[in-house]
């Protein structure tokens, strides 16, 4: 996690840099630093809390220079709430400056190994020991007298003593006053340029208006970047920096929240539109017909054809849009789907061969164990691919082929319209994957394309239920445990439904298959427990409404979305609210953004911090 930020350039750059950071707080906001390099050194500013926090510091205390890093810390080493913990770290003397994103595994021997040489660490973090490391390899390549690229030499060796894959970071040196050298082990990193000003970033959408391409640091890669003499990388000459550049894709005006008081609330009613760019250009479909285009599918087809079975890789959210993929494909296509959990990927990847297909699913990108498992299924020769918001994050430049969700940024911590792009993007994908394997049913698949196409005034239906669902939250702000349940495409549903309640609202909420409550959790049901039942019109309302009624028996509060309109759930419903009736699939995405609304507002009467929730980052970028 963590957010990281660097500029180098012929002009005072702390102001901006802090600026920068503001668009990288999802990343981590236990405390937030600036250390700048100019003719007085290296001087630092640090403070716990969020950038703001940061910028008022500044803006009493101010501190500047030509070359600047900051980050935003997501504490995983140290007591965040310490401030000595917050980055950027100094070395002994002062003389160098990190910031740093990800792990060092073996801490605790190299902790030991530099205090027998007179390190002695002020914090309780990992990163500081690196700002030692270096600056005891400067020591070194000093008396050696290596003149070119000195900090660079010493980065690169210094990072021979790390063991861990989960390593970024960037460096600075008061011997140095115009240089500034960024390493990518395997967490992101990328850099633009634009008007003798280079810019660096720990994701890319943070340089939004500040460069219009960049370049993703490969793993393994040293850059030394100066205002002198531009960027430097080892095996790359500037021709090569060029065409490696690609296109940052999104604009800074994507990064102002206008119009509603939080991001969560904006990015949900900006699915009216999000969830048709999704798939727009991708499908046809008419009464003569239908086709789905796809690059992953087009330039894969004997591949597809051929699968004997298909691996989809995911985490939390994604990890829920995963199960409805199963769903879609194994319906439609009829090749069997296997959902593997990123961080437990191991478990599954003796199954994996060249005949078996793997698919990353991360919204940002970025997310370390997927990013991890793909790596891995590569290694064993299945052919990877992904579906991502992001074009310039790892996932995307590493697969064979991709899909590009085309959701906008999405800023809050809780993915609203990144979640149901990927649905739309999955269930077109089965209906592609269907016709190229020779399963589809034009008059099924007909039905769920012109769904698709008319998606956006759907969710216009889901939204005017607004004020309904709000008071539904506040009726029950106080309630320690939701339980939620739905069967067949309800199911994945309500794990998504609990695990937006948790982030956002901070609440014990269960997501169960509605045929499982007796084997368990109706032992949690007490007087006046909220039981949230999903009722999507696909056969299952009669099973579902028998599991309910056991819940009211025992003592429940009986909430339903509903898309069967029957009066036998109203009746049973102590809180009813109706959701338009779709195509079975697409059901999941009408009964998701109902619960986007459900645990914003749980969220605004429990007091929560609906953008950036506790203890929880944007883009898991560490394992």
């Amino acid at each position: 996690m963590c957010g990281i930020i660097g500029i180098v350039g012929t002009r005072p750059h702390a102001k901006a840099a802090i600026e920068l950071l503001r668009r990288l707080e999802s990343r981590g906001y236990d405390a937030a630093g600036i250390a700048t390099l100019g003719d007085g050194g290296i001087k630092v500013l640090k403070k716990l809390g969020k950038v703001d926090v940061l910028a008022k510091a500044h803006k009493r205390d101010p501190i500047d220079g030509h070359v600047v890093t900051a980050h935003t810390r997501w504490a995983t080493h140290g007591n965040r709430l310490e401030e000595r913990n917050a980055h950027p770290h100094t070395s002994k003397n002062g003389t160098v400056a990190v910031v740093h994103n990800g792990t060092i595994s073996n801490f605790t021997e190299l902790k030991k190994s530099l205090a027998e040489k007179g390190y002695v660490p002020v914090s309780q973090t990992d990163s500081e020991l690196l700002a030692h490391v270096i600056e005891d390899e400067l020591r070194k390549l000093e008396s050696e007298k290596i003149p070119h690229f000195m900090l660079e030499r010493a980065v690169a060796n210094a990072v021979k003593h790390l063991e861990g894959d989960d390593c970024a970071f960037l460096v600075t040196c008061s011997k140095f006053k115009n240089e500034l050298v960024a390493y990518r082990r395997n967490r992101p990193l990328c850099f633009g340029m634009k008007k003798g000003q280079i810019y660096v970033a720990s994701d890319a959408m943070a340089l939004a208006g500040k460069v219009d391409r960049v370049f993703g640091l490969e793993r393994g890669t040293i850059a030394t970047l100066s205002s002198i003499s531009g960027v430097h990388i080892e095996g790359h000459n500037d021709a090569d920096i060029d065409r490696l550049m690609k296109p940052i894709g999104i604009s800074s005006e994507e990064m102002v929240l206008t119009g509603y008081p939080h991001w969560m609330l904006m990015e949900i009613h900006q699915q009216v539109k999000s969830i048709l760019a999704a798939t727009e250009g991708r499908f046809a479909v008419s009464d003569d017909g239908l086709s789905v285009t796809m690059e992953i599918l087009d330039l894969n087809k004997e591949l597809w054809s051929k699968a004997e079975r298909i691996f989809i890789v995911a985490c939390g959210t994604s990890m829920h849009a995963a199960l409805l993929a199963k769903l879609f494909i194994e319906s439609r296509a009829h090749v069997p789907v296997e959902v593997v959990i990123g961080s437990e990927y191991k478990s599954s990847q003796h199954l994996i061969n060249k005949h078996t297909p793997v698919i990353g699913l991360s919204q940002s990108g970025n997310t370390a164990d997927v990013v991890d498992s793909l790596e891995a299924a590569r290694k064993l020769g299945a052919p990877i691919f992904g579906i991502t918001n992001a074009p310039t994050s790892q996932l995307f430049l590493m697969v064979t082929s991709g899909v590009l969700l085309k959701a906008g940024h999405e800023t809050a911590v809780a993915s609203t319209k990144t979640f149901t792009s990927q649905l739309a993007v999955l269930a077109l994908f089965s209906v592609g994957l269907a016709i190229i394997r020779d399963k589809g049913d034009v008059g099924r698949d007909r039905q769920l394309l012109r769904g698709l196409q008319s998606m956006g005034s759907t969710i216009k239906e889901v939204l005017k239920q607004d004020e309904q669902i709000k008071e539904i939250a506040e009726r029950f702000a106080k309630s320690k445990r939701f339980i939620i349940m739905g069967r067949g495409y309800g199911y994945p549903v309500a794990l998504e439904g609990a695990l937006k309640m948790k982030e956002i609202a901070y609440v014990d909420a269960h997501g169960h298959p509605g045929g499982e409550f007796k084997h368990g959790p109706l032992a949690l049901v007490e007087n006046g427990t909220p039981v949230i039942g999903i009722i999507f019109d696909d056969g299952r309302a009669d099973s579902m409404l028998l599991s309910l009624n056991q819940a009211k028996t025992s003592g429940g509060s009986i909430i339903i979305f509903d898309t069967t309109g029957r009066e036998d759930v109203a009746e049973l419903a102590d809180f009813l609210v109706r959701l338009p009736k779709v195509v079975e699939p697409l059901s999941a995405i009408v009964g998701s953004v109902a619960f986007q609304l459900l645990s914003y507002w749980s969220g605004i009467y429990r007091g929560v911090d609906i953008d950036t929730p506790r203890n929880l980052a944007k883009s898991v970028t560490v394992g």
